[in-house]
């Protein structure tokens, strides 16, 4: 790796082609980004000032031919040669832009666009008049025309722009880990995927039938199909492309040796991971269609949005435990799951339901939860897959495998109901118990259920401040504890109005005046009964936890 300042001279070397990846990204800056960049050209003219552009990633494509790809940069690179196109010919000096983005021999483009933009980016580059692009079909002919009618070319120094803009230009060889440089543009902020890089890797140029066919078909068909896999899922930009990569290739790899198979399940890993199965692929047309059937299976079942749904199905209800509790790992199982038992809907609802009651009891009856997440990416990523875990007997046997200890551990009936009488709860938490809970009942009744879970939030039956409103306990710090328990929380359609907040209990559940308590905003089966009472007290609390802790060990059982 070779990495410094470089000048607009030493990137676009005459001697060398720079090759857009053939299947990336179609140039996508907009007006927005052409108004700043042609604000900043106007500020590097008048000032005479050094201007750093941003950062140019180049790596060879090979040994004996000098021409580098360009890893990351086309947005700017791009621009940069449309911009300095339009001015030379408004200049009236077209020499100058040839002598700077053309290669010597042939004096065509240093830069060769990808499949998408090369035919429009070409025309432009060619033209010996400025002439206006009518209809223009793609972002390439915009901004040409936004430069030919929004360049005031007075005020620009063709020379002075030559000499004072500079990038960060990092250059890698042909060999060097690809996986180095997708964490180097990470590190720089830049959008660019590990699914923009496997593309790039696994479709040549002659390859574009089968590009077409499978990848295009797949993630970039329309725009529908594009947001659902650009989806952000997790607060570190993670998207659904990202987890079906890593999907796919844990589903794809399970019959290698434990060797071969080393740091597959690391997602911050992927793109390497990828680079070192590849030479296990024996017939690239059977992966490519094993790449097809699991994104179909993946858009079709895994739902992002679930939280503003009804449940209606036991993947739903899974789909929720995923999106709301942030446990995009068990989701390489899950779609394992679901291509195995394809042709046995009744056994794939009954081995999903087990993994619902493993995760519930999880969330419940381990008390350094913060754990969870970070142990399921082994387990539900690698383990299960690997040892072909495809039914609810086989799956339940695996878990009561973990004995009291392991990290994988499945809680006991007692371990739940002691940690639901004295660990605090989160409303979060609260919120998806409870929501889930009430599914269930609803079902079993074949009444409706309840509206999408974004609909509701969690609140206290005692509020956390009772002191005001409610009569003082024998024991104060008891009482302090029990108030954070789930029995003393349930879910509703609406906020309390905050002059209820600490409210007495007959204001909390029946409100005050036109300030509506509880009771109006409640659709929770397991609440009823609690808000028929004239009182709430400790005692309540108490036994409301020995009956929620029975009827959660009783609903979501793994023995």
């Amino acid at each position: 790796m070779d990495a410094g300042k470089r000048t607009i001279n030493s990137i676009f070397d005459r001697n060398w082609h720079l090759d857009i990846p053939f299947f990336q990204r179609s140039y996508v800056w907009g007006e927005e980004e052409w108004e700043r960049f042609l604000s900043d050209m106007y500020y590097i003219s008048d000032s005479d000032q050094e201007f750093f552009l941003g950062s140019v990633i180049l790596k060879d494509e090979s040994e004996d031919i000098k021409n580098k790809i360009v890893i990351d940069g086309q947005q700017r690179l791009t621009t940069l040669v449309l911009f300095f196109k339009v001015l030379s010919l408004l200049k009236d000096d077209p020499s100058r832009f040839d002598n700077t983005f053309k290669t010597i021999d042939d004096n065509k483009s240093i830069i060769r666009h990808n499949k998408n933009d090369r035919k429009a980016f070409e025309l432009i580059l060619n033209l010996g008049l400025l002439q206006h692009i009518d209809n223009p079909i793609n972002n390439i002919e915009k901004c040409y025309n936004y430069f030919k009618d929004n360049i005031n070319a007075d005020k620009l120094h063709l020379p002075t722009l030559s000499r004072r803009i500079t990038f960060v230009g990092v250059y890698l060889h042909e060999h060097e880990d690809e996986q180095q440089i997708f964490d180097t543009i990470n590190s720089l902020g830049v959008r660019l995927t590990t699914a923009e890089l496997l593309k790039n890797t696994l479709f040549k140029t002659s390859e574009i039938e089968s590009y077409e066919k499978y990848w295009q078909e797949l993630f970039e068909k329309d725009s529908e199909t594009i947001e659902y896999w650009n989806t952000t899922i997790s607060k570190d930009g993670k998207k659904l492309i990202d987890v079906f990569l890593f999907t796919f290739l844990q589903i794809q790899s399970r019959h290698l040796s434990p060797k071969d198979r080393t740091g597959f399940g690391q997602a911050s890993m992927l793109f390497r991971s990828y680079k070192k199965f590849m030479p296990h692929i024996e017939n690239k047309e059977r992966f490519f269609q094993d790449l097809a059937t699991c994104a179909h299976y993946f858009k079709y079942y895994i739902n992002p949005n679930i939280r503003a749904e009804r449940l209606s199905t036991q993947m739903d209800r899974i789909n929720l435990i995923i999106f709301e509790s942030d446990l995009l790992s068990i989701i390489p199982y899950v779609i394992f799951l679901l291509m195995s038992l394809q042709k046995d809907m009744k056994e794939l609802d009954k081995t999903l339901f087990v993994l619902e009651s493993y995760l519930i009891r999880r969330m419940l009856g381990i008390e350094k939860s913060t754990l969870i997440a970070k142990d399921y990416a082994e387990l539900f990523g690698v383990r299960l897959i690997v040892g072909d875990v495809k039914s609810s007997v086989t799956l339940k046997n695996q878990f009561n495998f973990y004995k009291n200890g392991h990290i994988h551990q499945v809680p006991s009936d007692m371990d739940i109901k002691t940690l639901i009488k004295t660990k605090a709860q989160t409303q979060k938490r609260a919120l998806l118990v409870f929501y889930l809970l009430d599914n269930i009942k609803r079902q079993e009744q074949a009444i409706e259920t309840l509206y999408g879970f974004k609909t509701y939030s969690a609140d206290y039956f005692m509020p956390l401040k009772w002191q005001k409103n409610w009569t003082r306990p024998l024991d104060e710090q008891t009482r302090q504890m029990a108030v954070k328990t789930l029995g003393n929380m349930t879910i509703t359609t609406q906020k309390l109005n905050h002059a209820l907040k600490d409210a007495n209990w007959y204001e909390r559940v029946n409100g005050r005046g036109k300030m509506k308590g509880l009771l109006a905003h409640n659709h929770l089966l397991v609440a009823k009964p609690i808000l028929q009472r004239t009182k709430w007290t400790d005692d309540d609390i108490f036994n409301n936890n020995e009956r929620l802790a029975k009827l959660i060990c009783d609903t979501w059982k793994l023995n």
